[in-house]
């Protein structure tokens, strides 16, 4: 099994252009082609319903709505969505810092929420990039029993990031 100390496999994504470092044992596959929403998975084989992976996927700001905190908007946004969609609005917030990524601002939020169908707890691990016409949102997420394991990878694939 591939481990965060594994020599890691650079994925470009051909959808969004975002780069991204991960085991070699990872794969990928486009989720969305438009051009409005372009967007990546990333996972970790065998595919499961629950399978460690992450989602890469830019979302373009009409020009009458970007401002320089359209990153933060977005982490809002998703951490919303999270507490909306988990059992009971269970979504705890467990890191939130900013960061730089390929010279552009960006926020990391790691939480942790129970999902509704199978009442497993899901830890979150998101980075909201700003870019120039647009955001970046890169999530991962994995059963709270493998967090141990692939935290690491999730943190190296943050500072892997090239947009």
């Amino acid at each position: 099994m591939a481990d965060a100390t594994s020599v890691p496999q650079r994925f470009v994504g051909p959808v969004t252009g975002i780069a991204i470092a991960l085991p070699p044992d990872w794969q990928s596959k486009i989720l969305n082609q438009s051009s409005e929403t372009p967007a990546e998975l990333y996972q970790r084989p065998p595919a499961k319903k629950y399978s460690p992976q992450i989602i890469v996927q830019v979302i373009p700001v009409p020009p009458e709505e970007h401002s320089d905190d359209s990153y933060q908007d977005l982490a809002d946004s998703l951490m919303l969505e999270q507490q909306q969609a988990s059992l009971n609005g269970s979504i705890r917030e467990i890191d939130q810092r900013e960061i730089t990524v390929d010279g552009h601002v960006a926020r990391v939020d790691v939480s942790s929420y129970i999902d509704p169908k199978s009442e497993a707890s899901i830890i979150q691990y998101q980075v909201c990039v700003q870019m120039e016409t647009a955001v970046g949102a890169i999530v991962g997420s994995v059963t709270a029993t493998e967090m141990m394991q692939y935290f690491p990878i999730f943190e190296a694939a943050e500072k892997s990031l090239r947009l």
